[in-house]
C-alpha cells in the first residue's frame, strides 16, 4: 500500500516500530482486525488528516479480500467486518474501498448485511462470456506469438477452426 500510497509509509513503518508483531501473522496477541486497525485505516486516515491523497485524486484505493469463508475463524472474521464497518462508518470519505469475495456463509453474510454495503450474489451468473471473451484474447494473442500457429494460419486460414463447438 504504501507503494502505492506513499503518503501513508512513515504512519505504517511508525506502527510497525510500536508493535513489530503486526507483520508476521498468526501472532497470538495479534488480530487480523488490529493489524487492519493498525496498518490500513488508522495510516489512511492519518495521511488522509494530513491533506489530500495525490495519487487517489480520481479513484479509491481498493483492497480485495477474496475467500474469506475459506477462514477458519468465524469469531476473527467477525471481528474483521465489524472493524471494517465501523471504520468506514466513521470514516465514510475517506478513499478506500474493501471488495470482499465469500460463499453465502451466515456468519459473514449477517454482519455484512447492513445499510452502506452492497451485496451481490453471483449464484445466477453465468460465466460463459466471461470464458469465451477470455479464450478469444488468449487465442489472438498466442495467433501473434506463437510462429507454429502463424505457420498454420498461412497455410490453413483461421485458427482455431471457426464453428467448432465452444461450448467449454
Amino acid at each position: 500500500m504504501a507503494a502505492v500510497v506513499p503518503e501513508m509509509a512513515p504512519f505504517i513503518r511508525a506502527a510497525v516500530a510500536a508493535k513489530p508483531g503486526l507483520k508476521n501473522f498468526p501472532v497470538p496477541s495479534t488480530s487480523v482486525a488490529m493489524q487492519m486497525q493498525r496498518l490500513v485505516y488508522s495510516p489512511f486516515k492519518a495521511a488522509t488528516e494530513r491533506g489530500p491523497i495525490e495519487s487517489l485524486a480520481d479513484h479509491p484505493f481498493l483492497i480485495v479480500i477474496d475467500g474469506l469463508d475459506k477462514c477458519k475463524d468465524k469469531e476473527e472474521i467477525q471481528d474483521l467486518i465489524e472493524g471494517m464497518l465501523t471504520f468506514f462508518d466513521e470514516n465514510p470519505f475517506i478513499p478506500l474501498r474493501v471488495f470482499i469475495t465469500s460463499r453465502v456463509e451466515q456468519h459473514i453474510q449477517s454482519h455484512l448485511n447492513v445499510p452502506g454495503v452492497r451485496l451481490e450474489s453471483l449464484v445466477d451468473h453465468c460465466s460463459d462470456n466471461d470464458i469465451t471473451t477470455f479464450l478469444d484474447v488468449l487465442f489472438e494473442s498466442e495467433r501473434r506469438r506463437n510462429p507454429v500457429i502463424r505457420a498454420y494460419l498461412s497455410e490453413h486460414g483461421e485458427w482455431p477452426v471457426p464453428g467448432i463447438n465452444r461450448s467449454w
